[in-house]
């Protein structure tokens, strides 16, 4: 069984997920296929290795584009550049939208053919708010005005709705582009008519509204939608960040000769951690991060495995004892001898698995998915009976009231589907959920045991480690009846022998010695010109 992970563009809805999924599951050899809309990714799972190239091909062919990740796990660093470039163009696009709104004013309140009573019911409401000047204005150039507005919202602020679609059709399908791009054009094409030939709508006792402010504020809110969505990508992505960044750039590699055990002399070369290989010797200082999966064969010290183990406090190794990469060394420098490096490593693992686990379907998502993969049929569908039925009501019985009515109401249903949330709900409530409990140190295996986890009533913890902060602290200060320093001195002396460690009941020392004594009074004196030892502090 091998599994491979592609990175997916171009991905906007829950139906352009069924796409891309049914696609890869379509290639020989795939036995399974997910697709995360949410993070943008796939995971196939295949009987025997695939050429990835022939997994993107599939991808393409289906009207989306695909790429092998540039690193295992790697998080998108493009997300954050993504949503600023989105975010300023929802912004210019809702600032358009509220010019629009406004010039459309003086339209709305000489519509006077127009059958919809809202519209006179709101323009009669509105009327005394409209400054004079602005109602004042003609009508022709208004809405020529408009006409430009909305086609360069079209055109610059949101090009990739109508790309979307487009691309969707050449492969005869459909998704939540196409409702927009159908309403949107339906609109903009029924306004530049009514704007080109008003003449002619009068003529045929037709109103001539124009609904250029409507397109521009669909795009404008579809785009917010889409900006809100991306910032909570980026949010729910986080915890894979969060592992990135306890992975190592460098590392200390030892030129030691064969059979030599002098570690201490031996010149150290820093190199990319890409270059260092299983069985190579280095060494790791007190403070810094372990790189890579190793074993201790020189040296002594506490490690912090927390990210690991989820044990707030530091445990001590020692020659022949196994570390972890992404793991803290503390008080102790080490010579390691590597044994997993790259995706072998113990951080990678848990990093890939969490990036699967984000990927994964919960049983939930398969009603969603059954669901939205006729959304957009369905949709279509009954935006056509609607402008059908609408027509026929309008223009019988002794009525002719056109189709202006119609369409707007069918563009209406088009509209109001998009975009689909049900889709999204599922897959960003999953990614959202396990990213943080993946930065409260709790990994999460999947969906499914996501969703099995509302129905626990009873949770067993094997250590009481997991139920600290992490932080030890200090919570009482008892001097011994024969010590021969008081409490003040002996405090400041215990702090001095441990604020240059790192360790955390070092730490702890120092915190409590900093909260319960000002800095007038705590000055850290030497142990040595005390004549006191570390040790013999222990015993005041």
């Amino acid at each position: 069984m091998s599994e491979q992970t592609l990175q997916i563009q171009g991905m906007t809805c829950a139906a352009c997920q069924i796409h891309v999924q049914h696609a890869l599951e379509a290639v020989p050899g795939v036995d399974s296929a997910s697709v995360n809309l949410m993070a943008h990714t796939a995971q196939i799972t295949t009987a025997a290795p695939i050429d990835p190239t022939i997994l993107i091909d599939a991808v393409r062919n289906s009207g989306y584009d695909a790429s092998l990740p540039t690193a295992e796990g790697e998080p998108h660093d493009h997300d954050s550049t993504e949503s600023t470039n989105l975010g300023l163009r929802t912004l210019l696009a809702l600032l358009v939208g509220a010019l629009a709104m406004l010039l459309s004013m003086p339209l709305m309140m000489a519509s006077t053919g127009s059958t919809d009573p809202l519209l006179h019911t709101l323009a009669k409401a509105l009327a005394p708010l409209m400054p004079s000047a602005l109602m004042a204005l003609p009508a022709q150039p208004i809405r020529w005005l408009l006409c430009a507005l909305a086609l360069a919202t079209m055109i610059f602020a949101a090009p990739e709705i109508y790309t979307a679609a487009f691309r969707a059709a050449r492969h005869r399908a459909t998704n939540m582009n196409t409702l927009v791009t159908l309403g949107t054009l339906a609109a903009f094409a029924s306004s530049f008519a009514a704007t080109v030939a008003p003449a002619y709508f009068a003529r045929h006792g037709l109103a001539s509204d124009v609904y250029f402010e409507a397109v521009v504020l669909i795009l404008a809110f579809l785009l917010t939608g889409r900006w809100l969505e991306a910032r909570a990508r980026t949010r729910a992505t986080s915890a894979l960040r969060g592992f990135a960044q306890l992975e190592v750039a460098d590392a200390r590699l030892l030129d030691l000769p064969l059979n030599s055990t002098d570690y201490a002399s031996a010149p150290e070369t820093l190199l990319p951690l890409s270059a260092i290989e299983p069985n190579d010797l280095i060494r790791v200082l007190p403070g810094d991060r372990i790189p890579l999966d190793g074993l201790i064969v020189h040296g002594r010290s506490s490690i912090d495995e927390s990210m690991l183990t989820g044990e707030p406090l530091p445990i001590t190794r020692n020659i022949g004892d196994h570390v972890s990469g992404g793991t803290l060394n503390l008080d102790g420098p080490l010579v390691l001898r590597a044994t997993a490096v790259g995706a072998a490593s113990t951080l990678a693992q848990m990093q890939r698995l969490l990036s699967q686990a984000q990927s994964s379907r919960a049983p939930m998502q398969r009603l969603a998915d059954r669901a939205s993969a006729i959304f957009v049929p369905t949709v279509l569908a009954l935006a056509a009976l609607t402008f059908i039925v609408w027509s026929i009501a309008e223009n019988t019985g002794g009525r002719h009231e056109g189709f202006a009515r119609a369409l707007s109401i069918a563009i209406a249903v088009l509209i109001i589907a998009c975009p689909c949330a049900m889709g999204l709900a599922v897959p960003a409530a999953i990614t959202v959920s396990l990213g943080r409990a993946a930065q409260s140190g709790l990994l999460i295996k999947g969906g499914e045991a996501l969703e099995r986890l509302a129905a626990v009533d009873t949770i067993a913890l094997d250590k009481t480690g997991t139920l600290t902060e992490g932080r030890p602290r200090i919570a009482a200060f008892v001097v011994a009846q024969n010590a021969t320093l008081d409490s003040t001195t002996l405090l400041a002396y215990a702090a001095a022998a441990e604020r240059l460690s790192t360790h955390p009941l070092a730490q702890a020392v120092v915190d409590y010695a900093t909260e319960h004594q000002s800095q007038a009074t705590l000055r850290y004196p030497e142990a040595s010109a005390s004549g006191l030892s570390p040790a013999a502090l222990g015993t005041c």
